[in-house]
């Protein structure tokens, strides 16, 4: 089997089985939501929000949903006992990480749009000032924060405290990803040019995070 006919096969087979079992699809929007209604009422529904307080409130939010989503798949696998077998595929064992990267930022994504649709409905009535913009800064996100707790799952995996050192350790790594992906989303909604520093930082994180599972992931699987 190639690589990508098994990145190909481990992305449908995990979207068949949560569509199924419809656990992070239900869970990580719903506490989206949520978070969205409580926001509402500690701050008194305010008729709009300025830039920088929705984009700060909106990624928060995301970073709670990413620690839904970012364990879904990896607690399947301990479940069903498939950790083990999906390490004697013959591929280089990364292909199992940008797999569950990429199914992981899937559910993410969706988490994101029915969030965000509440956060205009409810918080924010006007729309983004550069609309384009705001969705590619919010897909950038979500993938970069997908990718780094997809990381620190493998890493804590065998861990009995992973559920708390997981946003622990979370958080801070994505430090200078949140400020960048605030600032970015601050100017998207003020309908501004692109902070080319901020952005030049999500952009490193891609990359980074796009790399370095190809070097250390077979690494961490034997720790």
């Amino acid at each position: 089997m190639t690589a990508v006919r098994v990145y190909a096969w481990l992305v449908a087979s995990d979207v068949r089985q949560e569509l199924r079992r419809a656990r992070v699809v239900v869970s990580a929007p719903v506490l989206g939501v949520l978070l969205v209604l409580l926001l509402g009422l500690a701050l008194g529904a305010p008729d709009r929000l300025s830039a920088d307080w929705s984009a700060g409130l909106l990624w928060m939010m995301v970073f709670f949903m990413n620690a839904v989503t970012a364990r879904q798949t990896h607690t399947r696998d301990g479940e069903l006992g498939a950790r083990d077998a999906l390490q004697m595929l013959p591929v280089d064992r990364s292909v199992i990480f940008y797999a569950r990267w990429t199914t992981a930022t899937l559910f993410l994504w969706w988490a994101q749009a029915v969030t965000i649709g509440a956060f205009f409905l409810f918080l924010h009535p006007s729309p983004p000032g550069r609309p384009l913009g705001f969705i590619a800064v919010q897909a950038m996100g979500g993938a970069c924060m997908s990718g780094i707790s997809g990381l620190l799952v493998t890493v804590f995996a065998s861990s009995v405290l992973r559920e708390v050192l997981l946003p622990l350790a979370l958080f801070p790594l994505a430090v200078p990803l949140f400020l960048a992906l605030t600032r970015l989303s601050a100017a998207m909604l003020a309908g501004n040019p692109w902070p080319s520093v901020w952005l030049d930082v999500v952009l490193g994180y891609l990359i980074l995070f796009g790399a370095l599972p190809w070097l250390v992931y077979e690494t961490l699987l034997e720790v």
